[in-house]
């Protein structure tokens, strides 16, 4: 097993993508070639430089590729605490994170008094939230707490109406700035639709339409299933052991549709392309055969064997993270150690709003 260390890399600070490309398939496309299967890369990879508009010329008719269509809500709150007597405390800022009902969630806080059950907050206008219970109570992901959301701000709208009014883009903390009205675009992807998640499928954002359309007239295979990403994907890995890591847990779909067509492109023998790592963690959770809503904590590392993704689409991940270690067991440690200070050298723009990689195997060896 890689040690933690392995997957520590320096970036310097103007390598981190603040905004995205524009246009958004104009992005910076790092393509690594090598012999065998994804998991199973042989010999020496080869580096070619595109522009990711180019991924046109790197599939084929009967490629399968694989989208998640899952939509960022805005789930940022800023607010206050309500003290005992119905006045207004010290500043709080929550970011929903896995909707357990309609009025209640599972979210991150961040203020400067001790977090209880009881506690209420305010967020203007007219949104209470009060906590059920802390992450001390054994929630479903470390550092959460419960909410129940309730209060006038919600007596004539649901829920999503008011955050899509009066939410903020959880942008994630090491873009070192406040959300605009323009992230709501950017931090989404085009095909979004299934509304539900704390984080974006970044991986996603380099597509435009026109692309789509090219891609699909060319005769690729183009699938979209749901993973609603939460902002756990985010945190670095905290044990000493990779092998020790408790992964967040996070909800995918495969509607009956998907997977009978999953089932044929499999039998067929069609390559899979996921389009992120989140596409990898829903397909390779699924047991291959029955549709539904399902639940999964795969973490996967190093000596990992990949059933049903054959190449992957993806940005480049902050250090000591379980999506760098998915890398590392997609194309070999070394690879990735490699990859990245290639891309790191040659001014690749890395995170969420950063550039991409297509790691691509030689099918036939």
């Amino acid at each position: 097993m890689a040690s933690l260390e392995d997957f520590n890399f320096h970036l310097p600070e103007e390598r981190i993508a603040r905004e995205p490309a524009r246009p958004r398939d104009h992005s910076k496309l790092l393509l690594c070639s090598a012999r065998g299967r994804l998991g199973e890369f042989s010999g020496p990879i080869a580096y070619s430089e595109r522009r990711f508009h180019e991924v046109l010329n790197e599939l084929n008719s009967n490629d399968v590729l694989v989208l998640n269509n899952a939509k960022v809500l805005p789930v940022r709150l800023l607010g206050h605490r309500l003290n005992d007597d119905g006045t207004m405390g010290g500043q709080v800022e929550a970011v929903l994170s896995t909707p357990i009902s309609d009025l209640e969630w599972n979210a991150i806080l961040h203020l400067s008094a001790r977090v209880r059950p009881g506690l209420k907050l305010r967020f203007e206008p007219g949104l209470i939230a009060e906590v059920l219970s802390t992450h001390e109570e054994r929630l479903q992901n470390a550092g959460e707490v419960r909410l129940r959301l309730s209060g006038p701000g919600l007596a004539e709208q649901s829920l999503e109406a008011w955050l899509v009014r009066h939410g903020h883009v959880p942008l994630p903390t090491y873009m070192e700035r406040s959300d605009s009205q323009q992230d709501r675009t950017d931090y989404q992807t085009v095909y979004a639709e299934r509304i539900g998640s704390a984080a974006a499928p970044t991986a996603g954002m380099h597509f435009t339409q026109p692309l789509l359309d090219a891609l699909a007239e060319k005769g690729v295979h183009i699938e979209r299933l749901t993973l609603h990403v939460g902002i756990g994907t985010f945190r670095p890995i905290k044990a000493t052991r990779i092998e020790d890591h408790q992964m967040h847990e996070e909800t995918y779909e495969i509607t009956d549709a998907l997977a009978s067509r999953l089932q044929a492109h499999k039998s067929a023998g069609r390559r899979i392309v996921a389009v992120g790592t989140t596409v990898v963690r829903a397909l390779e959770s699924w047991n291959g055969e029955y549709s539904g809503v399902f639940k999964t904590r795969i973490f996967i590392s190093p000596g990992y064997h990949f059933r049903w993704v054959d190449d992957l689409i993806t940005n480049f991940h902050l250090p000591k993270s379980t999506l760098l270690v998915l890398i590392g067991a997609a194309m070999g440690v070394e690879n990735m150690k490699k990859a990245y200070q290639y891309a790191i050298d040659r001014d690749y723009r890395f995170y969420s709003y950063g550039d991409a990689m297509f790691l691509r195997g030689n099918h036939e060896s």
